[in-house]
């Protein structure tokens, strides 16, 4: 994992520093439409970065890549029984994209208006989450402490490592002569269904036997919405 992280993070300016001169498609009248650019971006897919290259007026290609460590602690109820659940995930993605400007020469915002569509190959797409009782157990007049009823972890995995990405978006609103924000609505699909592995200790072994019922109701856990803001360099 920390191979893939120096790869991620050394890669942008590998490709920076062979990059020879600036590309710049420009209108006479309206400006630039793209420009060559690195990129700084945070949102649902987590922090990342990113180089895009202009195709021609109304096109461009954008490689990067996007690291999601994510972890938190969740509170639920089942049945009279109050649960204390520790969540991570880790969604690490490279990504290919091309970003079309359908109106470049409009004279209002719809000129920094942009459609994307590509492709993420996700080297790392999991999830797990430990469960355990809040409060002591009891079956009937008997106390069961709550470290003698065990802990049941429910992993999550999916394998598939392609998944399409389609969204919208407003890029280039620049800040100064060089720096401009973007920002993007969009969405990963998943092609395949994640896989669900469930272990319990204690009381709580035996709990695998729901693997299939859990994992059937996630079969269609598999959009991704991203929401994000990038900062941007023009070279």
């Amino acid at each position: 994992m920390r191979k893939s992280l120096l790869f991620f993070l050394t890669l942008p300016c590998l490709l920076l520093a062979s990059s020879l001169h600036a590309q710049y498609y420009y209108n006479e009248r309206f400006g630039y439409a793209f420009s060559e650019k690195l990129s700084f971006h945070a949102g649902t897919q987590g922090l990342g970065m990113a180089l895009s290259f202009p195709l021609g007026q109304r096109a461009a290609i954008r490689f990067g890549g996007s690291v999601l460590p994510f972890n938190t602690r969740l509170n639920s109820v089942i049945g009279s029984y109050n649960i204390r659940s520790k969540a991570r995930a880790e969604m690490y993605n490279f990504h290919l994209m091309l970003d079309w400007a359908p109106f470049p020469e409009a004279t209002t915002l719809w000129s920094k208006f942009i459609a994307t569509g590509g492709l993420a190959y996700f080297f790392k797409a999991s999830a797990r989450v430990d469960s355990h009782l809040k409060d002591n157990y009891f079956y009937g007049d008997i106390e069961v402490p709550k470290e003698d009823v065990g802990m049941l972890r429910t992993e999550i995995n999916w394998k598939n490592k392609l998944a399409p990405y389609a969204g919208i978006g407003l890029h280039q609103l620049y800040i100064s002569e060089r720096w401009s924000l973007g920002v993007s609505l969009g969405t990963y699909y998943m092609t395949a269904p994640p896989e669900v592995k469930m272990t319990g200790t204690h009381l709580l072994a035996g709990n695998e036997v729901n693997e299939g019922t859990l994992t059937r109701n996630m079969s269609s856990y598999r959009w991704w919405p991203v929401l994000q803001i990038a900062l941007s360099h023009d070279f």
